[in-house]
């Protein structure tokens, strides 16, 4: 009998130090997932490419079953369109059907997730309630359960990342705090993508209207050019280099009574500078 209890002891003791070892392999294959994906993110250069690189890396380092990022779209149905993905996918994206208001399609962890900038969690996707119209083909492909991570800039959700597990209650509290970590990071990093490429858009649309506005310029048959407010001239079109005999490369940048000393005290002086005065 003593025998027995020291052997039920001991199997005690062998299974809770196995079940130790798992969660410190599992923390430190989500470390590590972090790790990877923080790399990417410094150097993302494309919001898409960044979400599939995500995607791929929770799903190969972390050892997920499914993941894939969706943007809230702001059309009539509110849908949730998503745009990159990885892992055992087999055609359920195309099945989901998701939106994020509040309906019965909207309820679940992604509409949900958009909806209220909070982490959705479903613990088992066989009895939540609220999986209900995804259920079947979930258990198809071996979902069991899932956590809709939001991605949230401006106090907003703008999208959301969602993570699927082959086994229920696979997502402790340590995981789910790193997981919002990386997923506010994600949202950090689309958000400064998108930021970069508005810049460049409209660089790019600055640049066009002042080939336009010197293209034009330079048409015309008059003299022309422009003084800033102090009357450094900034612009000095060919007409103006015939008709006062001056190259542009002379004038620009200087002030206009230095560049044309002989105009100074004249009546050009005086009405330039009122202009400039009162504007």
């Amino acid at each position: 009998e003593k025998f027995r209890e020291t052997e039920v002891r001991l199997d005690r003791a062998l299974a809770a130090r196995e079940q130790a070892e798992a969660k410190l392999r599992h923390a430190n294959r989500t470390l590590q997932m972090i790790s990877q994906c923080d790399r990417f993110l410094v150097r993302a250069t494309e919001e898409v490419g960044l979400l599939r690189d995500i995607c791929r890396i929770l799903v190969e380092a972390g050892g997920c079953r499914l993941a894939w990022a969706g943007f809230a779209e702001a059309d009539e149905a509110r849908t949730v369109r998503p745009v990159a993905h990885s892992g055992f996918e087999e055609g359920y994206l195309e099945t989901v059907n998701i939106t994020w208001a509040d309906t019965e399609r909207g309820l679940g962890p992604a509409g949900t997730a958009i909806r209220t900038s909070q982490p959705c969690l479903i613990r088992n996707t066989l009895t939540d309630p609220n999986f209900t119209p995804w259920r079947a083909e979930a258990l198809k492909r071996g979902y069991a359960s899932c956590i809709g991570l939001p991605l949230v800039a401006n106090n907003e959700s703008f999208g959301v990342l969602m993570v699927y597990a082959a086994a229920p209650d696979a997502f402790d509290a340590a995981e789910v705090d790193l997981l919002i970590e990386l997923a506010d990071n994600l949202a950090y990093g689309i958000t400064a993508l998108r930021s970069r490429a508005e810049r460049q858009r409209t660089e790019e649309a600055l640049r066009v209207s002042n080939d336009n506005i010197t293209n034009i310029l330079n048409s015309i048959s008059d003299a022309f050019f422009a003084l800033d407010e102090h009357l450094v001239v900034t612009y000095f079109n060919p007409t103006a280099e015939k008709l006062l005999h001056r190259r542009r490369e002379e004038v620009l940048g200087r002030n206009l009574f230095e560049a044309f000393p002989q105009a100074k005290g004249s009546i050009f002086e005086t009405n330039y500078t009122q202009a400039v005065r009162e504007k």
